[in-house]
């Protein structure tokens, strides 16, 4: 999710004196920040102060922002369970009305964040499961990359291609686990052992499917 557009970010500065020290010191436009959640919401219980310390990173020092994980700091206030996740949220609602930049979220819980958030949000985009094709189509990739031998005949291929094609929740990240699997394990660069490790992601994250047999 994006705040403001991108005229904001080409922004011309104030005067001539503050873009030669905002280039000195910073570069600040051409600048992009990473804000991790656990360092910023450790030990926040009871206190605003982090929070509000983003007032000088976010206006001072950056013309655009990520905020990762960032239910974790704009969930749903109707869910609060303590008054210090309400204020926690209204607090941060307040800094993003304040920064001046682009300011972008990251989260893999939408349907948690709060309402008030969505709507100071000018652009919402969903990053989806891969398509049937772009699924075929990495699996191939990476089956050649890390030296797979997949059938030349094409009945045996449609199988393998059959089998990567029931993993409707696939994404580019299941392949990197593959990928680092073979890094530190070695002997699963085959298609049907991909397909296996590919699986079990999928199966953690709660996809369930029949099982169907490889061809030998």
């Amino acid at each position: 999710m994006i705040k403001n557009s991108f005229s904001t970010f080409m922004r011309p500065t104030r005067s001539a004196h503050r873009r030669s020290s905002k280039r000195q010191q910073f570069d600040a436009y051409q600048r992009l920040a990473a804000i991790h959640l656990l360092r910023l919401v450790l030990n926040m219980q009871g206190s605003l102060k982090r929070i509000q310390s983003l007032r000088f990173i976010m206006n001072d020092i950056l013309s655009i922002l990520l905020l990762d994980e960032a239910d974790s700091l704009l969930g749903d206030r109707n869910c609060a369970h303590r008054s210090w996740e309400i204020t926690q949220v209204n607090e941060m609602l307040t800094q993003m009305e304040t920064f001046s930049g682009i300011f972008i979220c990251n989260t893999n819980r939408m349907d948690k964040l709060d309402a008030a958030s969505l709507r100071r949000f000018d652009f919402k985009v969903k990053f989806d499961y891969l398509s049937p094709n772009q699924r075929w189509l990495l699996f191939q990739r990476e089956c050649q990359r890390l030296r797979g031998q997949l059938p030349s005949n094409p009945e045996n291929l449609a199988i393998f291609n059959q089998q990567v094609q029931r993993l409707t929740n696939l994404t580019p990240g299941d392949f990197a686990v593959v990928s680092r699997q073979v890094a530190v394990l070695g002997g699963i660069s085959q298609p049907e052992r991909m397909i296996q490790v590919l699986e079990q992601e999928c199966e953690a994250k709660g996809e369930a499917f029949a099982q169907i047999g490889f061809v030998r």
